[in-house]
């Protein structure tokens, strides 16, 4: 069942014009849109958060199967892919963005063997420990924790490292638990804390989130232009025991 509604949401919404989507038309080995890639890269010189864009160029190349690496990387080449001395234009904190800095940055060394921080490996482990251990302090968040999978899925899905890749997928594994422990049984996500945005719960169904849930539960309603759910449409990450984590009625006591 939950094969099918991947394969469902990936053919329903491949080509419908929002730049979300470009892991779907790379997965599904369509023409990517080039629109939609030119803008992302002419954000690079002041765009502070480009890594939201960044997780899904990276997502699209290895799908691809280096299709497009003459076009993506030398554009990527002059990007920082982590705080450096005078650094001014990137957003390198908080976790989603921590997550998604340095899966990049690991996934560009692994298989590129591009220049990286000393003890990148080390940090990547150990960032993953700690999720894998003590949760995620963004996992209420209807903002964030999106990016924070995409990051995790990424490394779960090409990382060559043996012990990066499964440690990512336990972090995936418990970052989405928790997000189906505050989902009712009409698919919406209402956490009582966390770093959301009014409109998250104003309207409860259209956002990042609602895509996500609904692929992995059935419930409620997907906008098909998810940032995240393209990943985990895309994604080989055994969901059994999330999809089982769900209950109608939950108790932490």
């Amino acid at each position: 069942v939950y094969q099918n509604r991947l394969n469902d949401y990936r053919q329903n919404n491949y080509n419908n014009g929002n730049k979300n989507t470009l892991p779907l038309q790379a997965f599904l080995k369509q023409p990517i849109d080039q629109v939609a890639v030119t803008e992302m890269f002419n954000t690079i010189p002041t765009n502070g958060e480009f890594d939201f864009y960044l997780v899904q160029l990276l997502r699209v190349l290895f799908l691809s199967d280096g299709q497009y690496e003459s076009e993506f990387l030398p554009k990527m080449q002059p990007i920082s892919l982590w705080l450096t001395p005078n650094e001014n234009t990137r957003v390198y904190w908080t976790e989603n963005h921590i997550t998604m800095w340095l899966s990049s940055q690991w996934l560009l060394h692994e298989k590129y063997d591009w220049t990286a921080d000393v003890g990148l490996r080390e940090k990547v482990i150990h960032c993953l420990d700690l999720k894998i251990e003590h949760g995620f302090y963004e996992s209420l968040s209807t903002v964030y924790f999106p990016y924070t999978l995409s990051g995790l899925l990424n490394l779960a899905d090409f990382s060559e490292d043996e012990e990066i890749r499964e440690k990512a997928k336990l972090a995936a594994n418990r970052l989405l638990k928790e997000v189906l422990m505050v989902t009712n049984d009409k698919g919406v996500f209402y956490p009582a804390s966390g770093r959301n945005y009014p409109g998250k719960f104003a309207t409860p169904y259209g956002q990042n989130h609602n895509d996500l849930i609904y692929l992995l539960t059935g419930l409620g309603e997907a906008s098909g232009t998810s940032h995240a759910a393209s990943f985990l449409a895309t994604s080989t990450l055994d969901v059994s025991d999330i999809v089982n984590s769900w209950k109608e009625k939950e108790s932490t006591f």
